[in-house]
């Protein structure tokens, strides 16, 4: 497997992004309406890509929220790769440009009905928060966040 940071814009991402919105909306259906225009990331150098054998296969960005601050977004790993240590690294090269970029916790959403994901994220140090900004009151999501360790 290769990671490779790269932009939001990058066709692979995109590609990605529209297998993630897919699988949202098969669990989901008409209620992911509400989420989708928060799915929307702007243009910035902070995703990452998981390739195997030149194949897309998985994906993860975040968005500086404040200046000590980010949300991961738009983590992705194809179904048929799942359970493989994709997400994992995923996450971990997430975490380190995040902490490399000056963030000192890194927060997410994501939805009751993805337990994969919630279980990666607490297999990776993440603790449930309350639902932060545009999540408050969305009975659906689940917000966590994992503080990073400041070197002396």
């Amino acid at each position: 497997m290769i990671l490779k940071q790269t932009t939001t814009k990058h066709p692979d991402f995109k590609y990605l992004c529209r297998q993630l919105d897919a699988d949202l909306n098969s669990r989901y259906g008409s209620a992911q309406q509400q989420y989708d225009s928060l799915n929307n990331v702007a243009a910035g150098n902070t995703a990452v890509i998981a390739y195997i054998k030149n194949r897309p296969v998985g994906c993860g960005c975040f968005r500086s929220i404040e200046r000590s601050r980010a949300e991961l977004k738009r983590m992705f790993v194809s179904e048929n790769l799942r359970g493989r240590g994709i997400a994992k690294a995923l996450l971990e090269k997430l975490e380190n440009c995040c902490r490399n970029s000056g963030h000192l916790e890194l927060i997410l959403e994501t939805g009751k009905g993805q337990p994969e994901a919630i279980g990666v994220y607490m297999n990776n140090g993440y603790r449930l928060i309350e639902n932060f900004g545009p999540y408050e009151g969305m009975e659906n999501s689940i917000c966590m966040s994992k503080k990073f360790q400041v070197s002396p």
